[in-house]
């Protein structure tokens, strides 16, 4: 008996359309924020680290060799912070990358935005590349001079148009805007969203959506805030040590200083986010090449000739089409017709019955 069949060759493939409606913006916005979570521990760290300096009185009371090891524990201290700085730094460096190189392609025509950006990149860059430097100091800590952890703290600190406390307050004013004329939709943040929405060729090229844009560019801010904001806590602790003063107002102040300013970020990016849209484009690559961008599937569905004494185990043929309506292929008996085309791996489906001779001509 000769059955004729469809093959489903080893693989199903079965397209599922849902329709839902996406999940609220808050909820969104909550789930991608962790880089938060890593602010909090730092400043929670900075707070310990507070505990180890004034364990004892300001350094003027103090032998040089408790000093050394006061700035050793203090160091650790900050080693530790720096480290999960630079781990949550990594976690988005390729989707920041892809956002601030995405920028240059879609505001190049806005020229006072593109200004603005310059400036904030070259604000950030300024306090990065003196957060590295403190690094420096961390790993080689043991045989620096207690001048240059002094000098390197008096600078940092020091009230002028260089100083780490002006670039952070200078990168705030550029993307915020000064706080008695806050405005939610013409801050920087709300300008790149909107500009680049406008742009679906920028979307192909990063794979993000707006609220993911906006947020690559908002982590990397946070981040540099909080570098600038660890610097400025270890110089203040270096400072104390050294004998230098107690500075626990100007601690304080600063302290104070960073929530307000994080607060009033998370406030802007909330709402820019929740307007943010969230749809993201897949677009076709500009050169298709099987096996990295698409893959083929061939041969899923055909027609598929089969003797019956190769349906069953026992190679008997006995039974009609309603016995072998889902089946697959148990054997070749005898090397005969079944020798001579692809055995069948998947499952055989509709088995029709062909009552008569014929000729078949193998595809």
């Amino acid at each position: 008996m000769w059955l004729i069949g469809r093959n489903l060759s080893g693989l199903v493939v079965i397209f599922f359309i849902f329709f839902t409606t996406p999940p609220p913006a808050a909820a969104v916005i909550e789930d991608v924020l962790d880089v938060i979570y890593v602010v909090k521990e730092v400043t929670v760290g900075i707070l310990k680290a507070w505990d180890i300096v004034q364990q004892s009185p300001i350094a003027q009371n103090i032998e040089f060799p408790l000093m050394r090891e006061k700035q050793r524990k203090v160091l650790q201290r900050l080693k530790d912070m720096s480290r999960q700085i630079d781990q949550t730094e990594q976690k988005y460096a390729q989707n920041v990358a892809l956002a601030v190189e995405s920028l240059t392609e879609f505001i190049n025509q806005n020229l006072p935005l593109m200004s603005k950006m310059n400036d904030i990149q070259d604000t950030i860059n300024r306090i990065s590349s003196r957060f590295q430097q403190m690094q420096k100091y961390e790993a080689h800590q043991d045989k620096l001079e207690a001048s240059t952890l002094v000098a390197f703290a008096e600078w940092t600190v020091s009230p002028n148009a260089h100083s780490v406390h002006h670039l952070m307050d200078r990168l705030h004013l550029i993307l915020f805007g000064p706080e008695e004329k806050e405005n939610t939709t013409t801050n920087v943040l709300s300008l790149l969203a909107k500009t680049y929405e406008e742009s679906t060729d920028q979307i192909c090229h990063t794979q993000q959506s707006a609220q993911q844009f906006i947020y690559s560019l908002y982590s990397d801010i946070a981040l540099t805030e909080l570098k600038g904001y660890t610097m400025m806590q270890f110089s203040w602790m270096m400072l104390r040590i050294y004998g230098k003063g107690n500075f626990s107002q100007e601690v304080e102040l600063m302290r104070m200083d960073y929530v307000k300013r994080t607060e009033r970020a998370l406030k802007l990016l909330r709402e820019v986010m929740r307007r943010a849209d969230r749809i993201l484009w897949r677009c076709d690559p500009g050169k298709f090449e099987q096996g990295k961008n698409y893959d083929e599937v061939t041969r899923l569905l055909q027609g598929y000739i089969e003797n019956e004494v190769d349906l069953n185990k026992e190679e008997t043929c006995r039974e009609d089409c309603a016995f072998y309506q889902s089946t697959r292929s148990e054997g070749c008996f005898k090397d005969l017709y079944c020798a001579r085309q692809p055995r069948c791996s998947g499952k055989l489906y509709h088995c029709t019955y062909v009552d008569a001779d014929m000729w078949v001509c193998p595809a």
